[in-house]
């Protein structure tokens, strides 16, 4: 390489040489070198694209009172942010009060699945809207929307929280959706036919009333097809609901099972136990400690110490005999939620050998065919006082 300085003095034979631009450019051409004019920091940052020329990468900086107070900003201390999850959410929460209170129009999305008691009144979920990309060319113009359905919309739960999009409230837009688009085209509003040239005003009626009639049965066309899109709508949502509830169950019913594999764990493992135990290690998932963690944190979001450190200290206040139900909690804390269909239950398995559930006992039931029957004692009876009367 060839350096060139553009503030040096000392004379260059190569620099001094009486040639033209082209014939300089052939020189470095034909040495096969590089030409780099030396500025600030940019031959360290050509020594730093070698292996073991890192330090090259930093050079110093003075700062000078002429431009330190442009930098302000990048050496300001930090202002810190919210570590207390209370605090965090009432913040969120006054937040997004404040905008909707500012544009009583704004749809408000609820961006992932919660409990119904703990949504907001009158959000509806992501999968509902249609997301429409908008871009503003001049910033102080009224937004003009893509079609008749588009509103703006607020994010009030899930990710992107507090992100304001432009959302299109129709499922079935002809301007946004190919199918209905598709529809649109091949059944389109009808349209009153031309006048002819000479036309009586009895012609003019009949086909103003022809044209009358073919709305009427489109509008009507259109209203079944939007009743019947609306059943769907809700036959899909109580399905979604039905479904949602079932999991709910599950859910429960996985971490009842959990805590009584714990609760119940023993002293020792047998070969049974130690098997899928084994098997338990081996599917660990590296983040296994997290949720072990927020156990014995007691769900503490504000605790300054590491998942590790947690753990250990539990471990080192284990009695000896409940070493087997932490071991336990350790390899089972990732398999508490629902599998999925490729993959194996380890809860079950591990249910099964640990902590199977006890059959339930059948009663049996006596044997009444020797006892009269108390009906059939009283007919008998009265059919012998008939025939004694009858004598």
């Amino acid at each position: 390489m060839i350096r060139q300085s553009s503030s040096s003095s000392r004379p260059n034979r190569l620099a001094n040489r009486k040639a033209s631009p082209f014939s300089k450019q052939s020189l470095f051409v034909d040495a096969r070198a590089q030409v780099m004019e030396e500025t600030l920091g940019n031959l360290s940052a050509f020594y730093a694209m070698f292996p073991g020329n890192h330090k090259f990468n930093v050079f110093p900086l003075w700062l000078a009172e002429d431009h330190h107070a442009r930098l302000s900003s990048v050496f300001a201390p930090h202002i810190g942010q919210c570590l207390d999850s209370a605090c965090y959410h009432g913040k969120v929460e006054a937040f997004l009060d404040r905008e909707i209170a500012a544009h009583p129009g704004l749809v408000q999305i609820e961006n992932g699945w919660r409990n119904p008691k703990e949504q907001r009144a009158g959000a509806v979920q992501r999968g509902h809207m249609r997301e429409l990309e908008t871009s503003i060319d001049n910033p102080d113009a009224e937004p003009v929307m893509p079609c008749e359905a588009a509103k703006p919309a607020i994010v009030v739960y899930g990710k992107q929280l507090g992100r304001k999009l432009t959302v299109c409230t129709d499922k079935h837009c002809p301007v946004h959706d190919p199918q209905a688009a598709a529809e649109a085209a091949a059944h389109p509003v009808p349209t009153m036919a031309p006048a002819p040239e000479i036309e009586t005003e009895e012609e003019a009626a009949q086909r103003e009333a022809e044209h009358e009639q073919r709305m009427a049965e489109y509008k009507a066309e259109q209203e079944r097809k939007e009743e019947q899109r609306k059943a769907d709508f809700e036959r899909q949502q109580k399905e979604y609901e039905a479904e949602q509830d079932r999991r709910d169950k599950q859910r429960k019913a996985r971490v009842a099972t959990f805590e009584r594999i714990i609760e119940q764990a023993p002293a020792s493992f047998n070969p049974a136990q130690t098997r899928v135990f084994l098997r338990l290690l081996i599917h660990l998932d590296y983040s296994f400690l997290e949720e072990v963690a927020n156990h014995f944190a007691n769900r503490d979001e504000n605790s300054q110490q590491s998942d590790d450190e947690i753990v250990l200290a539990a471990l080192d206040g284990t009695a000896d005999e409940k070493l087997t139900g932490l071991a336990l909690r350790l390899v089972l804390s990732d398999h508490i939620g629902i599998p999925h269909e490729n993959q194996p239950d380890l809860l079950t398995e591990a249910e099964q050998v640990f902590a199977p559930k006890k059959p339930k006992a059948v009663k049996a039931k006596a044997d009444g065919s020797n006892k009269v029957k108390p009906t059939a004692a009283t007919a008998t009876a009265k059919k012998e006082t008939t025939r004694k009367k009858a004598a």
